[in-house]
């Protein structure tokens, strides 16, 4: 969408000035939003989801710890060779006065035998100012009746205000290491952290 207010000439300015999302709120992310897992087979043969690690347990607990990589994982007792996990997270941040809700998919693939694989992809922005006006830039949507079915190739760009989607998408976990915009510091807003691990 083509910019036509001076919010939205101010949005798309600041849009294209962002960085890409920080490692340590990926890592935030990983470490306490999705489930750990290790495989194990019937015979008690446990593989770490983590590291690749192969060791035998036969215990009855639901969690067992790595002896290689020392993580606690959930026991899973399955013949699969491959689990995914997958949750949104979102940072708040600020730039040039305006408030900024990145909401990134994270998705975590655990292979049998194989360390893990994590990947993350910004999805939107929510845009505020301190006159309380709001706006999303976000990727393209593609037809069908899921909510998060977007084209992963297309940019994150303007979009004509904020859709159901991106309100149901972006009321997730909140990295703890947010900035705010002196407006809502004011009002109360991160004083208690709600939502966040």
């Amino acid at each position: 969408m083509k910019a036509k207010s001076r919010f939205d000439r101010q949005v798309s300015a600041s849009n294209a000035r962002l960085t890409a999302i920080s490692p340590k709120a990926i890592h935030w992310a990983y470490r306490n939003l999705v489930q750990h897992w290790a495989f194990r087979t019937p015979s008690g043969e446990t593989a770490c989801g983590e590291c690749g690690h192969k060791f035998h347990h036969k215990g009855k607990s639901s969690f067992v710890k790595c002896p290689e990589c020392g993580r606690l994982l959930k026991i899973k007792d399955t013949l699969k060779r491959k689990i995914e996990e997958s949750t949104y997270f979102s940072t708040l941040e600020t730039i040039d006065g305006l408030q900024v809700q990145r909401v990134s998919l994270l998705s975590v693939t655990y292979k049998k035998g194989k360390p893990k694989s994590v990947a993350s992809v910004e999805i939107c922005r929510l845009w505020l100012n301190a006159n309380g006006l709001t706006t999303g830039t976000s990727k393209n949507r593609t037809l069908g009746h899921y909510l998060d079915s977007f084209n992963w190739a297309s940019p994150i760009e303007l979009k004509s205000g904020i859709s159901e989607t991106h309100v149901i998408i972006s009321n997730t976990y909140i990295y703890p290491r947010l900035t705010l915009i002196p407006e809502l510091r004011r009002n109360g807003m991160g004083i208690e952290r709600n939502r966040t691990k």
